[in-house]
């Protein structure tokens, strides 16, 4: 029993000590001058007050050891106040500060190195760890060497598929390469700019480069004209941007860029990187693609089969290594009944950029009447099978011309009757040999096209009167129903002439 005792006192004896020993060490903790443990300033460094950037703002944070009266100023490198941004108490631990590159009256400091200080309860400021903070609000200076008048293809092989410039700045700074393309409405879509920035070093002409891809490596961009440029931030969030706007017509310091995989124009000029591609040739009735009439595999240049003997609107469809396009070629022969490819129209509705300045052509503007045709081909030719074709049937054998060689050429000689489908631009070249048709005994039946634009032609340029300019042609039917019954008319006066 006695032994027990004793081990009791002594069991209570140290836990007397041990809670003296712990109540001495909290005060000597309590007693011991707060102090900042850690600071961070990584997104402090260098920042630019106002900018349409992510580091318009300077944040930066401070670790205390405990709880303490806290003050922190922001001033120059001699020391003189420019900011207060704290006096309080605050909790140990993380506090988080921000600067909005202000003084104590609200303006804006001039570009220069500050620094962070710090003081617990009325005592001694003094500089925070690693605390200087630069305000920079002037951009980087940039200079490009953009190449211009290049055409590259998705996938081709060297030079032809790479797109390469070099931009050179004045300070350290990290450059995207950026590539847009501009639609007809004015909306702009930007279809490359890499995850991953390409460092710039001071006064080193860096690389960039585009593959001919739309937003992954792997995806190809569409044929047409792109404008290329760069985005160039430096190390306080100033950002330099080229092109710096889209105006039509002006494109800075940005570079037109054509995008070739496989075209072909109104004459039937294919215009690839490929060596060999495939043309077939398809007669059209109903709709695309029609019978395969023809086919000719070899060099651009000499693809296209010839025109066939018997009349009809046949269909070009053009294959190369990567993608495929439809063209057209017209035969009239000796039809009796011809329907009218609207080519004026088509390329006035293509947004193909003839001008190679990065922005689709718009009316008025002058364009080519030679250029490719995109995608306008395979839609124009499926939009005048839907509305001529019943016309097309009612007729019986029928041929196929252009709007472009009846005003060149006149109207071929057996013509009797002309189905114009979708057709809105007319010249008055074009106006002159319709009404001379009609005048000899022709009839013409304007399906769907109100003929309401009015173009000027300069040789291979056209450009779009402003505003709406009917063209008045007496004698011309309108309507489906019309050309159909025309069409029908048309047909058993043939008959009848021919028993």
């Amino acid at each position: 029993m006695r032994l027990q005792r004793i081990v009791g006192a002594l069991l209570v004896l140290g836990l007397l000590v041990g809670s003296g020993v712990a109540f001495a060490v909290a005060q000597s903790l309590k007693a011991e001058p707060p102090r900042v443990v850690s600071a961070d300033f990584t997104q402090a460094k260098a920042f630019s007050p106002g900018c349409d950037c992510d580091a318009a703002i300077a944040r930066f944070s401070l670790s205390l050891s405990h709880a303490a009266d806290l003050s922190v100023r922001v001033t120059t490198r001699r020391g003189r106040l420019v900011r207060t941004l704290l006096d309080q108490e605050r909790r140990e631990g993380v506090v988080a500060l921000t600067w909005d590159g202000r003084d104590e009256t609200g303006a804006q400091v001039t570009d220069r190195s500050y620094q962070v200080q710090v003081r617990f309860a009325r005592g001694r400021w003094r500089a925070a760890p690693n605390a200087v903070i630069r305000v920079d609000t002037k951009p980087p200076i940039i200079t490009g060497d953009l190449p211009t008048g290049r055409t590259i293809a998705f996938g081709a092989a060297g030079e032809d598929g790479l797109y390469r410039y070099t931009v050179t700045s004045n300070e350290a700074a990290s450059a995207w390469p950026t590539v847009f393309s501009v639609s007809a409405d004015g909306t702009v879509d930007e279809v490359w700019r890499p995850e991953e920035p390409v460092a710039l070093a001071v006064g080193r002409a860096t690389e960039l480069s585009w593959p001919a891809a739309n937003r992954t490596p792997d995806r190809p961009a569409a044929d047409g004209t792109y404008l290329v440029g760069y985005e160039v931030r430096d190390a306080a969030g100033n950002i330099v941007r080229s092109p710096a706007s889209f105006t039509p017509g002006d494109t800075g310091t940005a570079a037109p860029v054509r995008v070739q995989a496989l075209e072909i124009t109104p004459s039937r000029q294919i215009l690839t990187f490929d060596a060999q591609v495939q043309v077939a040739q398809q007669q059209l009735t109903d709709g695309l693609p029609g019978v395969q009439v023809g086919e000719r595999t070899g060099p651009p240049a000499t693809a296209v089969p010839r025109a066939p003997t018997r009349a009809g609107l046949y269909g070009l469809r053009v294959s190369g290594s990567r993608t495929t396009t439809w063209g057209y070629q017209p035969v009239a022969g000796k039809a009796v009944t011809l329907v009218v490819l609207p080519t004026y129209t088509w390329q006035f509705d293509n947004p193909y950029d003839a001008a190679a300045d990065g922005f689709p052509d718009v009316a008025p503007a002058a364009q080519g009447l030679d250029r490719p045709l995109g995608d306008g081909a395979r839609i124009g030719l499926e939009e005048l099978l839907r509305l001529a074709g019943p016309a097309m049937s009612a007729a019986g054998r029928s041929g196929a011309v252009s709007d472009l060689r009846i005003e060149e050429e006149g109207m071929p000689k057996a013509t009797r009757l002309l189905l114009v489908p979708g057709m809105r631009v007319w010249t008055p070249g074009l106006r002159d040999r319709l009404r001379t048709f009609i005048a000899g005994g022709g009839r013409v039946s304007l399906i769907s096209s109100p003929l309401d634009r009015r173009a000027l032609r300069d040789g291979d340029a056209m450009t779009v009167a402003d505003g709406i300019d009917r063209a008045q042609i007496s004698g011309v039917t309108r309507g489906a129903d019309a050309a159909v019954k025309t069409a029908q008319r048309v047909r058993r006066a043939r008959v009848a002439l021919a028993g």
